[in-house]
């Protein structure tokens, strides 16, 4: 097996070079999420089968969920980030099976993965998410001081909400779409 990083967007490979290209929760970072299918459908030999992994709909990823309902609620949104697709568009199945479809794929299959975030200590969430997240953390650390201060103590109160023995659960399922290049 071989691994390759490269722009998603603009993959630096022949057509039909790969039997499988994979994303891992890198869609909603995307500016053009259409683009990279297109790109993956391109690289792909026939048959080659994609597959992507993004976070459910706020409502359902607890945790992320919560990260934007208190940076709504106590600081901006508006931080000078590149330009990305709505964060949950793709978790919508319809969206997603839509998407590999316009891309040229065939067999789309979407489905949702439960699981959970096992903080153990409320503020451990703040902590994972400002130091192991993307756009999320370079939002949260784009705050003011009392604005951080605010959504830190949001996501205490939202972690606090879910105890489970000595450690929290937070409910941060996912959605795997999957398709084949004819």
């Amino acid at each position: 097996m071989r691994f390759e990083q490269a722009d998603a967007e603009a993959l630096p490979f022949e057509p039909g070079m790969f039997d499988a290209v994979v994303n891992g929760f890198g869609m909603c970072h995307l500016p053009n999420p259409d683009v990279a299918l297109r790109e993956a459908f391109r690289v792909l030999m026939p048959g080659g089968r994609v597959a992507f992994a993004v976070w459910d709909v706020p409502e359902r990823a607890v945790g992320f969920g919560a990260v934007y309902e208190a940076v709504g609620a106590h600081g901006s949104m508006d931080v000078g980030l590149p330009a990305g697709p709505n964060f949950s568009f793709l978790s919508d199945p319809e969206q997603s099976t839509k998407a590999l479809r316009d891309a040229g794929f065939v067999s789309p299959s979407c489905k949702q993965v439960p699981q959970v975030w096992r903080p153990s200590y409320p503020d451990e969430f703040f902590e994972v998410v400002t130091e192991g997240s993307v756009r999320a953390a370079a939002t949260i650390r784009s705050q003011n001081p009392s604005a951080r201060d605010a959504i830190r103590a949001a996501l205490r109160e939202t972690v606090a909400a879910y105890p489970r023995g000595d450690q929290f659960e937070v409910p941060m399922p996912a959605v795997i779409a999957t398709a084949v290049k004819p």
